[in-house]
Order: C-alpha cells, then structure tokens, then sequence
C-alpha cells in the first residue's frame, strides 16, 4: 500500500485511517463534502499536518436546560432521543461492562478522587470534578447490573413501560410542580411560561397509539440485545407486547419539594440543601457495588447506526422525540425525517461530488509524479455563492519546548497561575510523523534501561492501549504493583492483556504510550513510541516494516 484516498461520512471513521496513516507513513488524500460545500486535503509524511491536527469549528450548541426541560423544536426533542439511547443503551452497558472486565476499577476510581490519606484530590488532579464523572459512571454500572436488569423479554417490555412513565409523564410532571402555569420568573418578575418556552402536559399511555407502542417495542428490544437475551419471533407484533403491558403495574406520580431544574433563566428554587457530598456519594455507592463475579450474562453496548432499519435504533429515537414532541405540542417528524436530523445526514448532490472527486485526482496524479510540495494545494469550494479557494497544504506542526500556564483551581484561586515547563527529545522538537522505534524481544526492564542509558531520559510510565475504549498502565514507580512486570517482555505483557485479540492481530508491533523526565527532572515529550519485536512470520504478510526517522 502507498498511499490512501478516502470518502467517508463522519469524523470518527476520518480520524480513525488518519491514524493509520499516520502510523504507518502513508500519505492520505482527505475530502468531504456538506451539500454545496466541498473540501479536499492533501497529506504527505513529514511534509504537511495530518487531518488530525485540525479542529473544525463549532457550531452554537443547545443549551442542556433547554434539551431537557424546555424544548420548542423537534430538533431538540431527536437531540435528547439520540442523547438518551447513547446514555442507556450504549455508555451504561459499557461502563458495567468495564467493571466486570477490570478488577482494578474501584481502585483506579478512587485515584482520580482521593490521596492515599483519604483526602479530596486538589492542585492539577480536581478530585471534586473527577468525582462527578465517576459518579455518573458508577451510577451507570449499578443500574446495569442492578436495578434495571432484566431476566427475560417480558421484563424487558414491563422495563420500556416503566420507562414511558418516567420520560413522558413523571418527568413532566415534576417539572409542572417546580414552574406551574403562572410561575414568575424571578428575574424579570414576568411569566416563567414567555416564549420560547413551551407549557408542557404529561401523556397518558395509550396502547392503541401507534408511536406509543413503537416506543415500548423498540426500548424493550434494544434492552434485550443489550442483555443478550433471546426475543420472540414476532418482536415487531404489539400483540406479542399488549399481553405484557395488561400485567404492568405503574405507581401514580408523587412530586417531590427535593428536585432541583435548572431553567437557565433564574425563577427556578434553589438546589436542595442538606444531602451527601458528589464525593461521599461516590463513596458509598464503590463501597455498595455488586460482586463482580456475578451472573450477569452476555453484556452488550449498542453503537448508534441509523442505516439499519433492522435494529431499532431510529425506532427508539424517532419514536422518542414525537412523543417528547407531543409534550409540549411540537410538530412530529416521520422516521425518515427523524434519521435526517438525529444523523446529523445533509443530502449528497452529485455536483458536489463530482468536483471534489475531480480535484482529488488531480492530487492522486501529482503524488504519482512526485511532484514538488509547492505543487499541491487544498480546496475550500461553495457552489451556492460560487466560490473556490485554492491553497498551499499546512506544514506539520513542530513539538517545541515551552512554558505552559495553568490554574489549578479555577474556582477558589483564579488568579493564581501556575507555570510548568516541558521539555521535548529530540531538542529540536518532533511532528506527529516523527517516532522513535524501539527493537527486539526485550523485558519492560530493558525497555526503561534503554532510554536511560541511550536517550538520557528517565521512563515515569508505560502505558498500552488494547483497544479504543482500553488502555492498561505496565509500569508506573508509584503503583507498587505495576514492579512485577519488569523481568517480563514487553510483546508478553501486551499479549496477556488481550492485545492480539482485536482484528489487527499480532503484527510484530505495537505502539507504547509512556511519560519521561529528563537529567534535569524537567517533564518531557518524545515523539511517537513503537516496540517492533519480531520481524513479518507465521505466513502472514505484515505491514512493511516501520522505518526509524
């Protein structure tokens, strides 16, 4: 392979073959299209930055009071449909299942909180904020594994009822109880209910009603993959669901004084006074969550894909966001509509295509020549206004050394700014292309030994990432536990935590992620690190091999 010309349709999957690109120094032709707007990047190894290195501008967001209690759009009903599938059936799952898979979990959480002495963390680590992370987290895996655990399909169904209640009418309910129809806002001394805000009415479950029962099929099939348990043939059919439904108890709404909405306006109470600290709630529920060792069957967390129309993930949503819609008297969408806006999906026109495709070829040819850098250029293009903008490619951005400025304490000390120098090895800085490629079958000992005696450099950690979403610490001077591993090889340690079990396989390297200091106990960056510790074997053609810069 010598060079890679993609067309994607979303940034995860474009940073994803940037990486690979990157990794392994192959040069990348990068293009996307919106509508009318076109764009094409040419990225050549230790020439130019990587798709990576830039960052899109935002877009003005939602605020979140208005995703979730005062909504006047149907966009604003699919964003908090799309929020709460990835909420439930995508990031709890994943948090269970990395309790269940980490015995270390409660001990790495309780690190990002307290010090060994059981103090709140302060300085550079806030153990206040990581707390509230964790919580969510935490509050994740002991619904998961707890209180929402079904243990067959009927549960499931008599789960997405349950939860029809509380979005549809507990929700809105409360919220009516907090800022009734004549509430002031305190602010302003006018009506709470002013536009834009929309007076909300809770729904009854009505099991006639098409986009109520489509709800509760779709949430009770997504809960029962999440669960891995087996659905009936007819997991489509309301009759297979209406049986269930007649046996669901549903308790009647009692408010509560204790509930605290932020309306983003003022006139809302103040939050409730007197209950536990975010830490000592941490705290109690680590020290109260499941055994581990449990019984918990086959776990799995849903990606989001709007493209398949088999696996009720637009379902959920679109069926969602009407009835959110219905709450406040927005207008409904149709499921095509709903995949539209929840996809975040601008229709492709052929034009537009066709003339990014074109200025793509045009750099294609220019890399087969080998032509000079000065000879490539990016592409801007609107085809609504028209315009068209054509111009040399970024360099790839140095790594310098530098002094950075930071507050530790943003919110009791914003005034006190802390310095803190970094250093880089090589001295005259790196680009991301740049690596440093560490060879032979060695231990973790020989590994750290090698960057003292060769590079003068002192290894503070060595970290390995198993996958996306995993990532293992082999050695740290500070975790007493992590010692052991060094009379150990390095390939045997990766492999032990299951770093040749993702498609990739075993390719004879993989990449380190460590920290250094340097002779002068200086913190220090260093290009990309690699351990190459076998040559291509076992038949299988590898990548070629990685070439030190």
């Amino acid at each position: 392979l010598d060079g890679v010309a993609n067309a994607l349709d979303n940034v995860k999957a474009r940073r994803y073959v940037d990486e690979q690109c990157v990794a392994y120094g192959k040069s990348l032709l990068e293009s996307g299209t919106m509508g009318t707007k076109g764009n094409t990047q040419v990225i050549i190894p230790h020439l130019t930055a990587n798709y990576g290195s830039r960052t899109d501008p935002e877009g003005g967001g939602t605020p979140e009071c208005a995703l979730h209690n005062f909504p006047h759009t149907i966009h604003h009903c699919l964003s908090l449909a799309r929020s709460e599938f990835i909420g439930t059936f995508t990031n709890a799952p994943s948090h269970a299942l990395k309790y269940v898979q980490d015995p270390d979990y409660v001990a790495a959480v309780r690190k990002q909180v307290w010090d060994e002495n059981g103090s709140v963390l302060s300085g550079k680590v806030n153990g206040r904020a990581n707390a509230g992370v964790a919580l969510e987290e935490v509050k994740h895996v002991v619904d998961c594994l707890m209180t929402s655990r079904p243990d067959s399909f009927e549960d499931c169904i008599c789960w997405a009822r349950l939860a029809f209640e509380e979005y549809f009418v507990n929700k809105i309910a409360q919220l009516i109880y907090n800022f009734p129809a004549d509430a002031k806002n305190d602010r302003t001394g006018g009506p709470f209910w002013a536009p834009p805000k929309l007076f909300p009415h809770p729904l009854k479950f009505d099991p006639t009603d098409a986009t109520h029962i489509n709800f509760i099929i779709s949430a009770a099939n997504l809960k029962a993959t999440e669960y891995s348990i087996p659905v009936p043939k007819a997991n489509r059919d309301p009759a297979t669901f209406l049986k269930v439904l007649e046996g669901v108890k549903v308790a009647p709404f009692k408010p509560s004084d204790g509930v605290f909405i932020d309306s983003g306006t003022g006139g809302q109470p103040k939050a409730p006074t007197g209950g536990k600290d975010i830490t000592e709630e941490l705290s109690d529920m680590l020290n109260n969550l499941p055994a581990r060792s449990g019984n918990y069957g086959t776990l799995f967390s849903n990606e989001f894909e709007k493209d398949d129309d088999t696996n009720f993930h637009m379902d959920f949503i679109s069926s969602f966001a009407n009835l959110r819609a219905r709450n406040y008297q927005i207008d409904e969408v149709d499921k095509l509509q709903a995949k539209l806006i929840a996809g975040r999906i601008i229709p492709a026109l052929a034009t537009t295509t066709s003339m990014v495709t074109g200025f793509v070829c045009l750099e294609m040819v220019k890399l087969v020549h080998q032509t000079g850098l000065e000879k490539f250029r990016d592409l801007q293009a609107n085809l609504a206004l028209p315009q068209y903008f054509q111009y040399a490619p970024e360099p790839a951005k140095k790594v310098v050394s530098r002094v950075e400025k930071k507050i530790p304490d943003p919110i009791h000390h914003p005034d006190y700014v802390m310095e803190e120098e970094i250093a880089v090895y090589p001295p005259e800085g790196f680009t991301v292309w740049d690596k440093h490629v560490v060879q032979g079958d060695i231990t973790l000992q020989d590994f750290v030994d090698w960057w003292k005696n060769k590079h003068k450099l002192t290894v503070t950690s060595v970290t390995v990432g198993i996958t996306n979403e995993k990532a293992v610490i082999l050695y740290n001077p500070f975790f007493p536990n992590t010692k052991k591993n060094l009379p150990q090889k390095m390939s045997e340690l990766f492999k032990q935590h299951g770093g040749f079990d993702t498609p990739a396989g075993d390719r004879g390297m993989f990449g380190v992620d460590c920290l250094f200091e340097n002779a002068d106990g200086v913190d220090t960056e260093v290009a990309r690190v690699v351990m190459q510790y076998a040559e291509p074997g076992d038949g299988e053609e590898r990548a070629r091999k990685i070439q030190k810069v």
